[in-house]
């Protein structure tokens, strides 16, 4: 088995999963679908593939290959091209179409060299897709889906299928800029061995990092039944976690479950036993995570861990008093969740209200379904984390209000839809003015707890167990293919707020009329016109038509080819501006 070398982003994560979750049992009746569009048809074969046994070629990685999958003779290539600044991941793809069936085959890389400097193979990994049943929602059907990221020395490929390889790349902060070519081999054990070329463009743009907070919800606990004993997670497996989040661009952390708290009360007041929690947030110090959102009421916290019967402020005032005393990140308070929506506003605002009392500086966070019930957490709420169905509206709203404009949920695709993942984190984050981005969740299986790699859990509700973007391993986390998206998206972020602190640097230089600066806000004035953030459709009733989430219905417009021109468009302008 592999063991993951290199960079911390390399080292973090975990190698394959468990040998029980190889296979997926199927409920009975459930029925197989195929995904439209695909293409299933192959090029004429030339003789010398067809002797080696495969077809190898490439797509974006934001396209979707399935075992089915074929290859259009333009995308059989023999060159992989890849353009990154220093300091930064990127991904290409290969994918390998079996005409015969292959055994322990083998993918490697080689280093990447230029005329003065090599970038070690070290910084180069090749990861193979794993594809799984995905449970289409509100049906007992399922597709075979492109979900989790392997390390594996060798694989066995199948006569007529493919087999897509996930390689990234991770560039040094203090690469040079310039051209480096290197080679991906391979190998299978009853086949001709290939080689292709790779060439890595470092392009000569150092990017700055907005002040965006980025963040996932999580838990710091081993999920399990018994939902009033939960108990920390390994340290271990915490470390890995926590470094794999902040590697992939995040300092945040929403807590969805913490492990289970006792307290006691003595003449000086309520003192809560940290000692549960302390892992978590020593590590997240070590690691860079500065902010902490804590809910005090969706899973009872208050309640359950009150012997005392004191007033829900004086409990929150203890916890939060008790966990400033130890220097641990920023914590911010929440109670409650989409109490726009489910009927709890009246008790959600009444705990802001003692939150706010008890605590009055510290800052309160809230989710807001619906954009048009916007401010119906005045005064109380600092943050409004808005959900999927966020449009224009929120940021003028917002600010108007002096609030702190987040959002909690982007397309919802768990990793599935890597378009939506990059696009939330980046360039529709920047067109709204996010000052937070936040997803549903890092890791946590709807369903079944005991099955976290089944999504077809079958226990009559609708919904599928799949419902994070890593998969936890006693190795370490498993990525999915959305997850390495949103690092993309991310990256996009800090390209945009590059240029746009550029822009502004270059009229308070020379003035505002300065030409250079008007091309390059006219440019990105029109990539932000190609992503949709209207609001959303109404019926023909005149209500508002939630059948689809205002982001989707966005993503849906956009196309991988916008992200490759986006990059490199923001790029041509920077380096003009710098």
């Amino acid at each position: 088995m592999s063991e993951a070398v290199g960079p911390v982003g390399f080292q973090v994560l975990g190698t394959t999963v468990p040998k029980d979750a190889e296979s997926t049992p199927i409920p009975e009746g459930w029925i197989e679908k195929q995904r439209e569009g695909i293409n299933t048809t192959m090029p004429e074969v030339t003789d010398e593939e067809q002797a080696r046994g495969y077809v190898t070629f490439s797509k974006n990685y934001l396209e979707m290959v399935y075992p089915s999958t074929c290859p259009t003779r333009v995308e059989v290539s023999d060159i992989l091209e890849i353009s990154s600044a220093p300091d930064a991941f990127e991904i290409s793809t290969l994918s390998v179409r079996a005409l015969r069936d292959l055994e322990n085959v083998q993918v490697t890389a080689s280093d990447l060299t230029s005329e003065f400097l090599a970038i070690d193979a070290e910084n180069i990994e090749v990861r193979s897709v794993r594809c799984m049943p995905n449970r289409i929602w509100a049906k007992n059907e399922y597709i075979v889906t492109p979900t989790l990221l392997e390390l594996r020395d060798q694989l066995n490929i199948a006569k007529d299928t493919t087999q897509r390889f996930w390689i990234t790349v991770y560039v040094p902060p203090e690469t040079p800029a310039g051209d480096y070519n290197g080679s991906i081999t391979i190998r299978p054990q009853n086949g001709t061995t290939q080689t292709l070329a790779i060439r890595l463009s470092v392009v000569p743009v150092r990017l700055r990092t907005p002040p965006v907070r980025q963040g996932m919800y999580a838990n710091l606990v081993i999920l399990q039944r018994d939902m009033p004993n939960m108990k920390a997670l390994p340290e271990d497996q915490l470390h890995r976690q926590l470094l794999d989040m902040k590697v992939h661009g995040m300092d945040t952390i929403f807590i969805s479950f913490g492990p289970t708290l006792t307290s006691t009360k003595d003449a000086t007041g309520i003192h809560f036993d940290m000692s549960p929690i302390k892992p978590f947030a020593s590590l997240c110090q070590q690691v860079g995570i500065t902010h902490v959102i804590w809910n005090f009421w969706t899973d009872e916290f208050i309640p359950k861990y009150n012997p005392h019967n004191e007033a829900f402020g004086t409990m929150v005032k203890a916890f939060v008093d008790d966990w400033r005393a130890r220097g641990w990140p920023k914590l911010i308070a929440s109670a409650g969740d989409e109490a726009d929506a489910n009927g709890t506003l009246e008790k959600c605002m009444k705990a802001f209200k003692e939150i706010r009392h008890a605590v009055p500086d510290i800052e309160i966070f809230t989710t807001v379904v619906f954009p048009e019930n916007s401010e119906v957490f005045e005064p109380l709420a600092d943050i409004r984390g808005f959900s999927s169905y966020a449009d224009e509206t929120i940021t003028v709203n917002t600010q108007n209000a002096k609030r702190n404009c987040w959002m909690y949920s982007g397309t919802s695709d768990y990793g599935r839809n890597g378009i939506g993942d990059r696009m939330y984190r980046g360039i529709w984050a920047a067109k709204l003015e996010l000052e937070g981005v936040l997803d549903w969740t890092y890791w946590r299986p709807s369903l079944d707890y005991e099955q976290p790699f089944n999504d077809l859990v079958d226990n009559g509700s609708v919904r599928p167990n799949f419902s994070c973007w890593v998969f936890p391993t006693g190795t370490g986390p498993l990525p999915t293919t959305g997850w390495e998206s949103m690092r993309e998206g991310i990256e996009d972020l800090k390209y945009i707020y590059t240029l746009q602190q550029l822009i502004k640097e270059r009229r308070e230089a020379n003035g505002t009329d300065d030409k250079l600066a008007a091309e390059a806000e006219a440019v990105l004035q029109k990539l932000f016109d190609e992503v949709d953030t209207s609001v959303r459709p109404r019926k023909p009733d005149g209500s508002m038509d939630n059948s689809k989430f205002t982001i989707s219905i966005a993503r849906d417009k956009l196309t991988p080819a916008f992200f490759i021109d986006l990059r490199d468009i923001l790029a041509e302008h920077i380096m003009k501006l710098q």
